[in-house]
């Protein structure tokens, strides 16, 4: 994120103009902890703060995220200078997706297209780890 580590917590954070809503990530903190997870802020390597979050995501107090996949999309249109990683993990196997390699890998597709064909890569791999999302 392009945010300083000591603001990326603050619920009144934000780097939209006009606006005191916060980034969300106290409460994504929240969230994975419910969910036997945790939330971990690091210096990036390329600026800013690096976000990694893991839960069990059939964990029976996970709050419901819906389709993962449809709001990374959502979350990634929104934000285009967040580097997107997706790494999934089940009892099929693991797979790490990364967004910014699908956009260098097909230079012909709009960001829309690559978002989508992202979306769908992220809901392969978490059938093929056995992550049950219904």
């Amino acid at each position: 994120l392009p945010v300083a580590p000591e603001h990326a917590l603050d619920p009144f954070y934000t780097t939209k103009k006009g606006k005191r809503t916060g980034l969300g990530l106290s409460l994504f903190k929240a969230a994975a902890q419910q969910a036997r997870g945790d939330l971990a802020l690091s210096e990036s390597e390329f600026a800013g703060v690096k976000v990694e979050a893991w839960f069990e995501y059939n964990h029976l107090d996970r709050t419901p995220l819906g389709d993962v996949a449809a709001s990374i999309e959502t979350l990634a249109i929104s934000n285009p200078d967040i580097i997107w990683v997706c790494h999934i993990e089940g009892p099929g196997g693991e797979e790490t997706l990364i967004l910014q390699d699908l956009i260098v890998e097909h230079p012909d597709m709009s960001l829309f297209q690559v978002l989508a064909l992202f979306a769908r890569r992220v809901r392969q791999a978490l059938a093929a780890a056995q992550i049950s999302t219904g």
